[in-house]
């Protein structure tokens, strides 16, 4: 199928990505499912090759580039790759990004195995004004406006491995 939706910028990111978890995730996968958890190592090396953040304004580190496809790219290499349930924070992080909070105890078995889930509390936070994102007091509703983008990176994930699935049964 000819696909039309991305230009030359997203195919040199998909071959960047490609890479990215060719090299650092796929080998690790396995492992990272025995332990429960995904190295924290992983995130940081993504965020050096540019998979983070890339609607965050450069000036405050991220890309500085809000389209919607670069996630896509990105989602749909985790699939390709084998590496979605490991993965599945590099995307979430780029839909919904939050700070200065710690996780509560984790929850039992109703995860992933390689996701490191856990209730957030935000006890005893304090912003600085110059710091505050939003209105102060409407957290939940600016989280719910990145919900849709949450949810569109899930479907493409879905569809990604529906494509994996069928491009692996074709091959065998």
């Amino acid at each position: 199928m000819n696909r039309t939706i991305f230009e030359s910028d997203h195919d040199l990111f998909r071959t960047s990505v490609r890479e990215f978890v060719e090299r650092e995730m796929s080998p690790n996968v396995h492992r990272w499912e025995e332990e429960g958890i995904v190295d924290k190592e992983v995130f940081r090396k993504a965020g050096r090759a540019g998979m983070l953040g890339m609607a965050v304004s450069e000036q405050y580190g991220g890309g500085g580039v809000d389209d919607f496809r670069f996630n896509a790219v990105i989602v749909e290499e985790l699939m390709r790759g084998d590496a979605m349930g490991s993965g599945l924070y590099i995307t979430l992080h780029n839909d919904v990004v939050h700070g200065g909070i710690h996780p509560g105890p984790k929850p039992g078995e109703d995860r992933s195995s390689t996701q490191d889930t856990a209730e957030l509390f935000f006890d005893d936070v304090r912003v600085p004004l110059e710091n505050l994102l939003g209105e102060e007091g409407r957290g939940f509703v600016h989280l719910m406006d990145n919900l849709s983008q949450e949810r569109l990176s899930l479907t493409v994930g879905s569809i990604a491995h529906a494509q994996t699935a069928f491009d692996w049964k074709r091959t065998k």
